[in-house]
């Protein structure tokens, strides 16, 4: 079973309860895990690659583990399923701006002008 909110998607493996996030500290972290930019991190097609995104995407809620550890999970799920998690867990993060709620605005509410408070002379 599958669960999502806002930048997190739950699932079960193992027996057990897990969660993907991607945020901003997670692209940092799988840019260095694989010493390259960021262009070529949809590319999932090396089991190596899938295995150290999938890990970095668990470490915000479970902490630091190991790559092996990431691949018993990817084993009892299944690698299509993994890769698809991934995939979700991005769209999350990362949503197309014309399916926001704002339609995907980058310009900010506009400032109310605040008037300065008039202050009478001390005496």
């Amino acid at each position: 079973m599958t669960t999502a909110t806002k930048n997190e998607v739950g699932f079960a493996a193992n027996g057990l309860p897990w969660t993907l996030v991607y945020d901003f500290n997670a692209l940092c972290s799988i840019e260095e895990a694989l010493g390259e930019t960021l262009g070529r991190l949809t590319d999932l097609s090396s089991p190596t690659r899938a295995r150290t995104v999938f890990r970095v995407g668990l470490e915000h809620h479970h902490g630091v583990m190991t790559d092996a550890e990431a691949g018993a999970i990817i084993q009892d799920i299944g690698v299509e399923k993994a890769g698809e998690l991934i995939g979700y867990a991005f769209q999350l993060a990362f949503p197309d701006p014309a399916e926001t709620e704002d339609g995907g605005s980058a310009k900010p509410a506009p400032r109310r002008r605040v008037k300065k408070a008039e202050t009478s002379p001390a005496r």
